[in-house]
C-alpha cells in the first residue's frame, strides 16, 4: 500500500466511527427507559424538596405553637394579679387600719364616714366615679361638731362644701386643709375665727365663700388675698371688721359679688374698692353697724 492510499484509508476509518458512535447515541435518546430515568431522577429530587419543606413547616409550627402557649400563660398571670390587685378588701382581708405608709383612706372608714353623714340627714350627690363631690349639712338632725368635720379627710374631692350653722370651730378647720378641690365653701354663722380661716389660703380652686356672722376680723382677711378666683365673697360680720381688711381683697380681680353689711367700713372706703375692684358690680353694704340679733341667710347660689 502505498503512502498515498494509507493516508485516505484513516480518515475514512474514523468518519465511519464517529458516524456509528452517533447513531448509538441517537437510539439510546430515542428508547422509553432512558426519559423515564430522566423524569425519575428530577421526581426524586422534587420529592426531597417537598420532604424537607414540610419537615421545616413541622418544626417552625411547633415553635409557634410552644410561643403561643408562652404567650397564653403569661397573659394568665397578669390577669390573676390584676384581679388580685382590684380587689382591696380581699387583699387587706377587710381590715379598718390603713397600711403604715398609706395615703389612701381605708374604705371601711370611709363607708363609715358616709354613714355618719346620712344618719345627720345630709344632702350627698357624687360623681360617675362614686365619689363624694356635695356634702351639705344645713338641714341636719343634731349637732354638726368637730368631730364630723374630722370625716371630711375621706373625700379629697370635695367640690362643694356647705358647714353653714354648725358648731365647728378653728381646731375643726384644720381637717378642711386637704380639701384643695373645693369650689363653693359655706361657713355662715359658725364659731371660727381668724386662726381657722389660715386653713384656706390654698384653696385655690374657691370661687364662692360665705364668711357671714363669723369671727374673722381684718386679720383673718388676710388668708384670702391670694384666692384669685373667688367671684363672690360674703363677709357680714359683727362689726369687727374695718376699712384696713379691704386692704387685702384689692387682687381679687375676678370678684363679681362682695357683701360687707354689718362692719365698719366706711363709705368712702366702698366708692375707692369699686374703683380698684371694676368687675365687682355687686357690693352689698349699709352706713348702719348691724342691729344686734337681726341676721339674714346667706344667699345660696
Amino acid at each position: 500500500m502505498t503512502d498515498i492510499a494509507r493516508r485516505t484509508t484513516i480518515p475514512r476509518q474514523l468518519l465511519c466511527l464517529l458516524t456509528a458512535l452517533t447513531a448509538a447515541l441517537f437510539s439510546c435518546a430515542l428508547l422509553p427507559g432512558f426519559g423515564n430515568s430522566r423524569k425519575s431522577e428530577e421526581s426524586g429530587k422534587s420529592e426531597s424538596v417537598r420532604k424537607s419543606q414540610s419537615v421545616a413547616k413541622s418544626s417552625q409550627e411547633g415553635k409557634s405553637g410552644k410561643l403561643a402557649s408562652a404567650k397564653k400563660s403569661l397573659e394568665k398571670s397578669k390577669t390573676e394579679v390584676v384581679k388580685k390587685s382590684k380587689d382591696p378588701v380581699k387583699n387587706t382581708e377587710k381590715k379598718s387600719v390603713a397600711k403604715k405608709g398609706s395615703t389612701k383612706p381605708p374604705v371601711n372608714d370611709a363607708v363609715a364616714a358616709l354613714q355618719t353623714f346620712k344618719n345627720l340627714g345630709a344632702e350627698m350627690k357624687f360623681n360617675s366615679l362614686d365619689e363624694l363631690i356635695h356634702l351639705d349639712f344645713r338641714d341636719v338632725e343634731g349637732p354638726v361638731t368637730d368631730k364630723h368635720a374630722a370625716l371630711l379627710k375621706y373625700f379629697p374631692n370635695l367640690i362643694h362644701l356647705n358647714l353653714s350653722n354648725s358648731k365647728i370651730t378653728d381646731a375643726g378647720m384644720d381637717s378642711l386643709r386637704g380639701l384643695e378641690r373645693l369650689n363653693r365653701l359655706y361657713l355662715y354663722n359658725t364659731r371660727i375665727g381668724d386662726q381657722g380661716v389660715k386653713n384656706l389660703s390654698q384653696m385655690s380652686r374657691l370661687e364662692v365663700l360665705c364668711l357671714d356672722e363669723t369671727n374673722i376680723t381684718d386679720k383673718g382677711l388676710q388668708s384670702l388675698k391670694d384666692l384669685t378666683d373667688l367671684s363672690l365673697l360674703h363677709i357680714q360680720s359683727r362689726n369687727i371688721i374695718t376699712d384696713k381688711g379691704l386692704d387685702y381683697l384689692v387682687h381679687l380681680n375676678r370678684l363679681r359679688e362682695l357683701k360687707i353689711r354689718g362692719t365698719k367700713i366706711t363709705e368712702d372706703r366702698v366708692k375707692k374698692l369699686k374703683r380698684e375692684l371694676p368687675r365687682c358690680k355687686k357690693i352689698l353694704w349699709d352706713r348702719s353697724s348691724r342691729t344686734e340679733g337681726a341676721k339674714s341667710q346667706p344667699e345660696i347660689q
